[in-house]
């Protein structure tokens, strides 16, 4: 009983496994279409996410589920605000659910008075985070505001022309075209046919388009030996530090027999953006070194034409001056010449007077000294006299005593020597002459 019941039983699971693999055959297309589509939808959030968070970065925000982080709308603002440099309102409604529609309509009414048509996506696609239309949104954004930017910056200009109603598949096949005029005229390679799938799956293709811009940095004999994700990689690296382009693309999703069309013409077309802005720069830079060489060679000129008018107008003085007399000359003298000579006169002549001065007051000082030397000899020589004078008198007293009248001559027994030789005037008190330095002689002066 029981092994009928075990036979039983596995022939149902045989029958179902022969129906599953009958179905799957059936529907094999489908099946490899829905996986596919999957893998295109993971393949596309992660370039559109890393797309978007590259346009909130320089506002402070960022995402990480591209689907849950829009849901509310004001993610979805944000954005728009900033591809488009315009300002849009918010939603004051107090309940989140209505706050997050009004917001998003706000976002697709944005979307839908610039010009494009957002066919079967409504708020509540949004909100309620439905996968495959919240990409073709996004999808519609990077069409209208980055890739078709280049070309629809005239229109912007003239207003009504920008707002102009256009399919997303219009904005595709001018992308692409685009897109296709750029990698010839860069590649050289205009009548080679080039798609946004296959074309790329080996690297090959971007590293040539990055060699074409900076061969220092990526060099294509050294790409041979590379491996296809290799190669995706090395040229998102050098597109990075070179260009400073995101790298939007994941190598492992390009190097695939069919890279998904939109996420490749989203790297190229941020690429060629920044090479355009940096061919721009460039050509400013140069534009700038050619005007400031410019103004350096002129003013070069005018200072050897100055020179030249300097060098001149100093050989016709020279020749002039030689021309002229000594007498003609004279005059021609400038004022720092004569002042120069002047003060050197004048300096010499004060430097004379001074010495003559300084001369005459050292004579003057030995002339005093000789006046007191002499002083001196004249005191000496009077106090010699003075006492020659009276030593005579007394000789002559004492002659006439011996040859006199004893009787009539004074009592000369007690009379002492001292007494008989009177004193030398007092030096305090010189007797006064008529002439200085002649001493005085009295009236009976016995020469």
């Amino acid at each position: 009983m029981n092994g009928d019941r075990g036979r039983s039983d596995g022939k149902e699971n045989r029958d179902i496994e022969k129906r599953r693999e009958q179905w799957r055959q059936r529907h094999a297309v489908t099946i490899k279409l829905i996986e596919l589509k999957s893998t295109r939808e993971e393949v596309q959030k992660r370039t559109f996410q890393k797309w978007v968070n590259m346009y909130l970065r320089p506002r402070g925000a960022h995402i990480t589920d591209l689907f849950s982080d829009l849901q509310n709308g004001e993610m979805l603002l944000q954005l728009l605000e900033q591809v488009s440099g315009d300002t849009l309102p918010r939603s004051r409604c107090v309940d989140a659910q209505l706050r997050s529609l009004e917001n998003v309509n706000i976002a697709l009414s944005f979307l839908r008075s610039h010009g494009l048509e957002m066919v079967n996506i409504d708020a509540m696609n949004i909100v309620s985070g439905n996968t495959t239309l919240t990409l073709g949104m996004i999808w519609i954004i990077i069409l209208k505001f980055q890739l078709c930017d280049a070309a629809d910056k005239k229109q912007r200009s003239e207003g009504d022309c920008y707002k102009q109603k256009v399919a997303p598949n219009e904005l595709g096949n001018t992308l692409q075209q685009q897109l296709k005029d750029w990698i010839g005229d860069v590649l050289e390679c205009r009548d080679h046919p080039i798609n946004f799938s296959s074309s790329w799956s080996d690297g090959v293709l971007l590293c040539r388009l990055i060699h074409a811009y900076r061969p220092d940095k990526l060099e294509m004999g050294s790409v041979g030996a590379m491996s296809p994700v290799e190669r995706v990689q090395v040229a998102l690296s050098v597109a990075k530090s070179c260009f400073g382009v995101e790298p939007l693309l994941s190598p492992h999703d390009v190097a695939t027999s069919q890279p998904d069309e939109r996420v490749i013409m989203v790297y190229l077309s941020v690429l060629k953006n920044a090479l355009r802005d940096m061919k721009t720069a460039r050509q400013k830079s140069a534009k700038l070194a050619e005007l400031r060489s410019a103004s350096q060679r002129l003013l070069s000129e005018m200072e050897q034409e100055q020179e030249q008018c300097v060098g001149d107008i100093a050989s016709e003085w020279r020749r002039l001056r030689d021309s002229l007399s000594d007498t003609e000359r004279r005059p021609q003298l400038g004022l720092n010449e004569i002042f120069r000579r002047s003060s050197k006169q004048l300096t010499a002549e004060y430097d004379h007077k001074i010495k003559d001065a300084r001369n005459q007051l050292r004579e003057f000082s030995r002339e005093v000294q000789e006046l007191d030397t002499f002083d001196s000899e004249v005191r000496r020589l009077y106090y010699l006299s003075g006492y020659v004078h009276t030593y005579r008198n007394s000789l002559a007293k004492v002659d006439i005593y011996k040859h006199g009248n004893r009787s009539s001559s004074p009592n000369l027994t007690n009379v002492s020597p001292d007494q008989l030789i009177p004193r030398a005037p007092s030096p305090a008190h010189p007797p006064q002459s008529d002439h200085p330095g002649t001493p005085h002689q009295s009236s009976d002066h016995i020469s």
